[in-house]
C-alpha cells in the first residue's frame, strides 16, 4: 500500500513540475495573468457549429441526390429517403439556432431556415409527382434548381462563416501564449 502511495505521489509531483516548467517557459507572465488581462478565447459554440454546419450541407446534398435519383429512376421510395435527409439539415440547422449567436447570424439563419423549409415542401410534392410519372411538374423543377443552388450558397457561406471565426480565435490565442 505504501508503493502505491509512493507512486501516486512521484507521479503527481512530476506533474506538477512539468505544468509549472510550461507555465514558467511560456511567454506570458504570471503578472499578466493575475491583472486580469484580457485573453483571447475561443466561443463554446464555434466548434459544435461549424461541425455541425458541415453537417447540414451533408445532408442536403444527399437530399438533392435522393431527389435526382428519385426524377431519372421514378422510384418514390427515393422521396422517403430525401424527406429522412431533410430532417438531417432542418436538426441541423436547428441546433445551430440554439447556439449563443450574434443576432446578425440568428436573423440570417431564421431566413435559411423558412426558405429551407418552402423549398423542401415544394420539392418533395414535385419530386414524387414526378417519381410517380406526373410530368406536369418538369417546370416546377426547373424552379427548385435555382432554389437549390441558393439554399447550397447559403450553408456553404454558413460553414466558411464558423471556418474563419474558429480559425481566427485560434489563432489569435496561439499568438496571445506564443504557440
Amino acid at each position: 500500500m505504501n508503493t502505491i502511495k509512493q507512486i501516486a505521489t512521484i507521479i503527481f509531483t512530476v506533474l506538477v513540475f512539468i505544468f509549472f516548467s510550461e507555465l514558467l517557459s511560456a511567454k506570458f507572465s504570471l503578472s499578466d495573468f493575475f491583472k486580469g488581462s484580457p485573453k483571447p478565447t475561443i466561443s463554446i459554440y464555434l466548434l459544435p457549429s461549424y461541425k455541425t454546419a458541415i453537417s447540414a450541407c451533408n445532408y442536403f446534398d444527399e437530399q438533392i441526390k435522393s431527389y435526382q435519383d428519385a426524377y431519372l429512376t421514378g422510384d418514390s421510395g427515393l422521396i422517403m429517403m430525401a424527406k429522412d435527409r431533410a430532417h438531417g439539415v432542418r436538426n441541423c440547422l436547428q441546433f445551430i439556432t440554439e447556439e449563443d449567436l450574434p443576432s446578425h447570424l440568428r436573423n440570417d439563419l431564421n431566413d435559411l431556415l423558412q426558405d429551407y423549409d418552402n423549398y423542401t415542401k415544394k420539392a418533395n410534392s414535385a419530386y414524387l409527382s414526378i417519381a410517380e410519372g406526373n410530368l406536369e411538374h418538369q417546370n416546377a423543377i426547373l424552379e427548385l434548381a435555382q432554389e437549390q443552388r441558393a439554399i447550397n450558397t447559403k450553408l456553404n457561406q454558413l460553414t466558411q462563416y464558423f471556418y474563419k471565426e474558429l480559425s481566427d480565435s485560434i489563432e489569435k490565442v496561439n499568438e496571445y501564449y506564443k504557440l
